[in-house]
């Protein structure tokens, strides 16, 4: 009798180009969200946790400063799993933190939130193919 085995595959975001030159950094997400990869990501001062970014907003999220790598799920505890079941199995483990690129080169329509204002929040360019280069 054939076994089902319990599968896990994230689909990760990629640069466009030049990945190597692509940093990741481990970041902690604010509780109870869903996230998509490829969301752009402002710090919120009042608890120092990641959120969307929303350029409206004056309560830190409106500055970009990072992209988030995998589809991410938080539960009200704030552990982190990756896709978007927060529910803890032997393939996703509950983490305290996430990966988001801080640098790299990304296809702007692979971002969710990205703006001309997250462009100036990077202090990025966009190259000539329509890339945005984060430094």
């Amino acid at each position: 009798m054939p076994v089902t085995l319990e599968t896990l595959s994230p689909i990760k975001l990629e640069p466009a180009v030049y990945p190597q030159d692509a940093r990741i950094d481990a970041a902690i997400l604010g509780a109870s969200l869903t996230l998509g990869k490829g969301t752009v990501l402002g710090k919120r001062t009042s608890d120092n946790k990641l959120y969307a970014y929303d350029d409206t907003k004056t309560d830190g999220t409106n500055v970009a400063c990072g992209i988030l790598v995998y589809d991410t799920k938080t539960d009200a505890s704030g552990n982190h799993y990756l896709g978007t079941d927060a529910v803890a199995s032997t393939t996703n483990l509950p983490h305290r933190d996430c990966s988001v690129y801080v640098a790299g080169c990304f296809d702007t329509t692979e971002l969710t939130g990205y703006d001309a204002a997250a462009l100036a929040d990077f202090q990025a360019r966009l190259m000539p193919s329509g890339y945005l280069r984060i430094p």
